[in-house]
């Protein structure tokens, strides 16, 4: 059966149109938009920031002894208010040890499963360099169903370094490592085993050029097929991009042999972030010499795609010493970066600006497309952006203090928008979704077309806040417990590849 979906077009326009400027710090977030974890003597660093679908925010990093040497690999879990979450292992923070109790370890990246679960990797230090990877349950213990008691180290044999983790839509962990001037990829089952269908041991190595070479970031495209970017040292610094088949093997449809080098003699180049648009082309993003944040779309083939920025090359200054850090790509297109910028007499800031699809920067955001923000009266680095489920964004990293008690301290901001709501047109004809029992009291059942392949299930309050957000896919039986939901209405919308293409209207009746 199908609906006309005309009130649901209406309760978003009345639910959107309070939202503060898209760019502006979000006051609800710790009541300035900004939130910083320090400890006196000693440091802490957020290198990547993650949101639950209830909207509850996951950072990990690192935690330092006053020393400095001694890191603790750290997962921090925040509120959506910006308070600690008490509920994730005792007081909001789970450190985890590696081996000797002097050893030393940093969280690089974490990716959030559909059962909420957490998987982080990074770096352990010991007698040499190792891969470290955990999994953690939703209150922050130890995962014994993965690996060795929840956690695990690998030597890939040499000096290495751990960068991004992603999960592949059927569970299988994904991480990447620069070792030794060579780039390895790994792909573990959901049990923590390598994964033997992926070059034969779970593992690729790859040595793209004749110099050394390193990884950044990657990103899965729909068909499973891994994009990772990075650089190549040639003396100077080269942009490198990199594809692979879901089996690990070098993809041939990618610039004849799955590699991309961008050189350029008088300049260094370099890639920190990648992400595929909906049409399946790649974004990379990173800085060059000369102080500029650059920004790079390639077609699927692997040619620099010319409808962006005219030559698909995209060099921008925010202010000063700009560095892009992080990519993610709304649901209408639109480019958002972050990273930070070096502003002379002023100092290191974090900075997030949003670009309109073909590569121009997007004025209705904090006005001119760009906006920074400071934390300490020293410098401020950001490493990480996430977008949450009602579209604010998040920059996580660190904010420096020099010569005091507190050294660096771990450094979140919340950024308001309203931009990435899909578009409804009235008399959009959208999927039944069957609702029991309806108006619920203790919990509610959902029932999913049998057509719906990936989609998202959400439950708002009238008034827009999200409440509950679930993977949908196949014609899935959601029950969702209601028991705590105040009495009202609310909003079911089921979300498709950023498309609504359900929704219905829930009573909750205590």
């Amino acid at each position: 059966m199908k609906r006309i979906a005309s009130h649901l077009f209406i309760f978003s326009l009345l639910t959107f149109s309070t939202f503060s400027q898209d760019g502006t710090l979000d006051n609800t977030f710790d009541s300035d938009g900004k939130v910083t974890y320090t400890l006196f003597d000693s440091s802490c660093v957020a290198n990547d920031v993650q949101v639950q679908a209830d909207g509850k925010i996951v950072v990990g990093g690192y935690q330092s002894d006053a020393t400095g040497f001694i890191r603790d690999f750290i997962l921090l879990r925040y509120n959506v208010d910006g308070s600690l979450d008490n509920s994730f292992d005792g007081d909001g923070k789970a450190l985890t040890e590696f081996g000797a109790t002097n050893a030393s370890t940093q969280v690089s990246s974490i990716a959030i499963q559909d059962d909420e679960k957490i998987v982080a990797v990074g770096t352990f230090f010991s007698g040499g360099s190792h891969a470290a990877i955990a999994r953690y349950n939703t209150d922050g213990s130890l995962d014994n169903t993965f690996g060795i008691a929840g956690k695990d180290t690998m030597n890939l044999y040499g000096s290495i370094e751990v960068e991004t983790v992603k999960i592949q839509d059927d569970g299988k962990i994904v991480f990447i490592a620069s070792v030794s001037g060579e780039i390895v990829v790994l792909r573990l089952n959901t049990d923590g085993s390598l994964d033997n269908s992926f070059d034969s041991d779970g593992k690729v190595v790859l040595d793209p050029t004749v110099y050394d070479d390193y990884c950044s970031d990657f990103a899965i495209q729909d068909d499973g097929k891994i994009v990772i970017c990075g650089f190549s040292f040639s003396p100077t610094y080269d942009i490198l991009l990199l594809r692979l088949n879901a089996d690990g093997s070098l993809d041939a449809s990618f610039d004849s042999d799955g590699i991309v080098v961008m050189d350029d003699q008088a300049l260094n180049l370099q890639a920190n972030a990648v992400e595929i648009q909906s049409d399946g082309k790649i974004v990379a993003g990173g800085w060059q010499s000369g102080n500029d944040f650059i920004m790079l779309r390639y077609n699927t083939d692997g040619s620099l795609d010319p409808s962006f920025d005219t030559d698909g090359i995209l060099t921008a200054n925010f202010g000063g010493s700009s560095d892009c850090q992080d990519i993610v790509i709304q649901n209408n297109g639109k480019i958002v970066v972050g990273g930070d910028v070096g502003i002379t007499g002023i100092g290191n800031l974090f900075a997030i600006g949003r670009f309109n699809t073909d590569g121009s920067f997007d004025p209705t955001f904090d006005g001119d497309g760009i906006q920074t923000t400071t934390f300490s009266i020293d410098d401020d680095y950001a490493f990480g952006l996430a977008k949450q489920p009602d579209g604010k964004f998040l920059l996580a990293g660190k904010a420096e203090t020099f010569g005091g008690p507190y050294e660096d301290g771990l450094a979140i901001a919340r950024y308001n928008n309203s931009d990435d709501l899909a578009v409804i047109e009235i008399g959009m004809n959208l999927q039944n979704l069957n609702v029991f029992p309806n108006p619920a009291n203790s919990s509610v059942t959902i029932q999913l077309d049998s057509e719906i392949a990936n989609g998202t299930l959400e439950i708002h309050t009238i008034d827009g806040e999200l409440v509950s957000r679930r993977r949908a896919v196949n014609g899935d039986k959601i029950t969702v417990q209601t028991s705590t939901y105040p009495s009202g209405k609310y909003l079911l919308s089921l979300i498709q590849e950023g498309h609504l293409v359900g929704e219905e209207l829930l009573i909750i009746s205590q």
